[in-house]
């Protein structure tokens, strides 16, 4: 069964199967503006919260990352962890602590890497793109070539519930979510999964995604 939802709620599909309901909403700031890029947000309903950034490497094989939108996943991290008015968010600056604050861990980075014509895909904490970056922009492939979590691992952790920030209720998720898209000019893909979907790949979630990002934004 799918059907459209009504027009408060902030879903705009909603695809019912026999063993889970998968609910699939956009949130983008700015909307008629050009997007910077995209992003994915997983929660799987009153468990976990998890944010993905997919980066394919450059034809120079270096990874380039925004400095300014890497901080803002890395205050967004803190604010799913902690809530947005959170005393921590109030008292502490992330800039300086971060990662000594014991964070969930939420905001990852995909990372698509080629070599000899091989393709590897491995998952990165952003607390590890911060280090291996230091004061640089860019960074050579070799530096995550076999490390970091596979795409099987990330799956298991996933749906354990070993990686993720507790899920917060669905108006501050969306508030969130909307500050960070004003702050980035990002779009999200917000997929939300209300019964357990015996383990599908979150791989496959991510192709559904980025497939209905490329088709709104062309």
């Amino acid at each position: 069964m799918e059907r459209k939802i009504k027009k408060d709620k902030p879903w705009i599909r909603s695809i019912e199967r026999e063993r889970y309901v998968l609910r699939i909403a956009f949130i983008h700031a700015r909307r008629g503006e050009h997007i910077t890029g995209a992003d994915l947000l997983f929660e799987l309903k009153d468990k976990k919260i998890l944010f993905i950034q997919s980066k394919r490497v450059g034809a120079n094989g270096r990874f380039t990352f925004n400095r300014l939108q890497l901080l803002k996943l890395v205050e967004l991290e803190a604010q799913l962890n902690f809530g947005r008015d959170s005393m921590i968010m109030q008292t502490f600056s992330q800039t300086i602590f971060y990662p000594i604050i014991p964070f969930q861990k939420t905001a990852f980075y995909h990372l698509v890497m080629v070599r000899s014509l091989q393709t590897q895909e491995r998952f990165s904490h952003i607390s590890e793109i911060m280090f291996t970056l230091d004061n640089r922009k860019s960074t050579s492939q070799n530096e995550f070539l076999n490390m970091g979590i596979k795409q099987d691992e990330f799956n298991d952790l996933f749906w354990s519930c070993k990686i993720g920030a507790p899920d917060l209720d669905e108006e501050l998720k969306k508030d969130t979510l909307y500050f960070y898209s004003l702050a980035t000019n990002r779009i999200i893909l917000w997929l939300h999964i209300e019964e357990k979907i015996d383990r599908l790949s979150l791989h496959r979630l991510m192709m559904i995604g980025r497939l209905l990002i490329s088709l709104m934004v062309d």
